[in-house]
C-alpha cells in the first residue's frame, strides 16, 4: 500500500519524514537492515545474515507498495532511512486474516525522540 508522505516534529525539534517504501530505496533498506540489526539482539536476524542483493530488495519492496493489505513505512530525517515499520497479513485464509505480522526497528541513535510512537500509531491506523 501507499502512505503519502507526512511531516511530524519530534521530541528534540527536528522533523521526521513518515513515508511508504519505494522500489528506490531498495540500496538504503539493506544498509539500514545491516545496521538495525547490529544494534540490538532483539531483531530478526544477525547482520551478517542481511544477503539480499539490491535486486532482492526491490522485488521485495515493490510486492509492498503492490498489495493494499501491507504496509511498510519509512522514518527519514534529512533523507536518511532512520526508521521502519510493517505490517502484513500472515496468511489470506478466511479464519486467518485477521491475523498479522508486525515488525518495526529505530536506528539506536534515533531511540527516544518519539520515532516509534509515530510509527506505531501511523501503522495502528493503517490495521484499522
Amino acid at each position: 500500500m501507499i502512505y503519502a508522505e507526512k511531516e511530524f516534529p519530534l521530541k528534540d525539534n527536528r522533523v521526521c519524514t513518515l513515508r511508504s517504501a519505494a522500489v528506490s530505496d531498495a540500496a538504503a533498506m539493506i544498509e539500514f537492515l545491516r545496521i538495525s540489526n547490529e544494534q540490538t539482539y532483539f531483531m530478526l536476524r544477525y547482520p551478517e545474515e542481511i544477503t539480499l542483493t539490491e535486486d532482492e530488495e526491490t522485488t521485495i519492496l515493490k510486492k509492498w507498495e503492490e498489495q493494499q493489505n501491507k504496509l511498510l513505512l519509512l522514518a527519514l530525517i534529512d533523507g536518511e532511512i532512520v526508521g521502519s515499520c510493517g505490517l502484513a497479513p500472515t496468511a489470506e485464509h478466511l479464519k486467518t486474516k485477521h491475523r498479522g505480522e508486525f515488525g518495526i526497528s529505530i536506528k539506536k541513535k534515533y531511540w527516544g525522540v518519539g520515532i516509534g510512537s509515530l510509527l506505531l500509531r501511523e501503522i495502528l491506523s493503517f490495521a484499522k
